[in-house]
């Protein structure tokens, strides 16, 4: 099924008529049950980045399309049953393979990558790139990791705001080992994650950056779609830092000092 940016935009005020013939509130008020909803969405995003159904299920319920979702392997979209079916099934294939805590190469499964975008209820494009690392994976070290969020934002778009999060896989938060290295004014934002061990855990086993797009309302851009796509760079064993630069289409990464072992994964692009 299709949808259009019309159609989107005509449930979104059908819902917001509903509200208020059901609250009774002033016609002045009818976009104000948007902020609450959005708040719901976007907690539950933040709290659950990888649940696509869950996440899919709320865009339904207020009134926008389902959410895409591309996964690094797969050269197609997929739906959000799909995308957790694919997810599942990867994590279940971890305990068949290898512990890995002190090797020199990066086993080519050691982490996966996911990327999403969906409307939010104002019709700007929100991204979220997502990584998720083997729970017997346990090589965390310097250099830092890095990841970027990449967007076309030609003149219909401008990066807006950029939420990030990270933990091992007990669930602790570690949000705090990730931080913005560029903002990404080109739609391109360079993130970094101190990759770290304690305990026989990498302290930044999973996480997610989301980026929020808003619309320019510039001219012509009524219909015009954004494309996304997330790439992530581990590294290990190496002992300096890193200089990184991204834009739609390249994603190049230095290192100051030997950086031995290195595996970037990324997602193809999604459009909407």
């Amino acid at each position: 099924m299709k949808y259009r940016t019309f159609s989107v935009r005509a449930a979104i005020t059908l819902l917001g008529a509903t509200a208020i013939l059901s609250t009774g509130q002033a016609a002045a008020s009818a976009k104000d049950w948007r902020i609450d909803a959005q708040a719901e969405i976007d907690a539950y995003t933040d709290a659950h980045p990888t649940d696509y159904v869950g996440r899919d299920r709320l865009l339904v319920k207020y009134g926008l399309p389902p959410m895409q979702v591309r996964i690094d392997g797969i050269g197609r979209d997929l739906t959000a049953a799909e995308a957790q079916k694919e997810m599942n099934a990867r994590k279940a294939a971890e305990s068949k393979a290898p512990a890995a805590i002190s090797i020199r190469a990066v086993p080519t499964d050691a982490f996966s990558v996911s990327v999403t975008i969906n409307y939010d209820l104002y019709l700007n494009r929100v991204v979220v790139g997502s990584w998720n690392f083997r729970d017997n994976f346990v090589n965390g070290s310097n250099p830092d990791d890095v990841a970027t969020v990449q967007a076309n934002l030609g003149s219909c778009f401008r990066t807006g705001s950029m939420v990030r999060k990270a933990a091992d896989y007990t669930g602790k938060d570690y949000t705090g080992n990730t931080y913005v290295d560029d903002g990404g004014v080109n739609g391109s934002p360079i993130f970094g994650v101190r990759d770290r061990v304690s305990g026989f855990k990498m302290l930044t086993d999973n996480g997610y950056f989301r980026v929020t797009y808003n619309k320019t309302n510039a001219s012509g851009c009524g219909s015009a779609k954004m494309g996304a796509q997330f790439q992530y760079e581990h590294n290990q064993d190496g002992g300096s830092g890193f200089s990184a630069s991204a834009g739609w289409g390249f994603f190049s990464v230095s290192y100051g000092g030997a950086a031995n072992n290195k595996l970037r994964k990324s997602t193809d692009p999604l459009w909407l």
